[in-house]
């Protein structure tokens, strides 16, 4: 297990912050989670070499992070994604992060997180 540390990209737009975790390759590599209460607009993307059967599941947590919980896209599945997908974030919540799930290993996979909208 791998802990994957999140990156911040500046915008010259302060409506909208890029956050992105390089590197998933196998299972429970987790990604470090991220705080983004001012932005309520959330969509991820999720791109690169998924073999293995590696997923990325995107997750939030409201009690500061003990419990986690799969997001879900606006038409209620679950954000699990074993292949390059691009989704908008349902819920609003205090943390945020992607984890690993299954996968064998020899995975290269890429997790952005947009965070935008008006701030609250």
């Amino acid at each position: 297990m791998a802990t994957v540390t999140p990156t911040r990209y500046p915008d010259p737009d302060s409506r909208m912050i890029r956050v992105g975790w390089v590197g998933f390759a196998a299972s429970a590599d987790v990604g470090t989670e991220v705080k983004m209460p001012a932005h309520r607009d959330r969509s991820v993307q999720v791109i690169g070499t998924f073999t293995g059967s590696l997923g990325i599941t995107i997750e939030g947590s409201n009690d500061g992070g003990t419990t986690w919980t799969a997001l879900t896209d606006p038409q209620g599945n679950s954000i699990v994604k074993t292949a390059a997908a691009l989704e908008a974030i349902t819920e609003f919540v205090g943390l945020i992060r992607p984890r690993a799930t299954a996968g064998s290993g020899g995975a290269a996979v890429d997790v952005y997180i947009c965070f935008g909208g008006n701030y609250l």
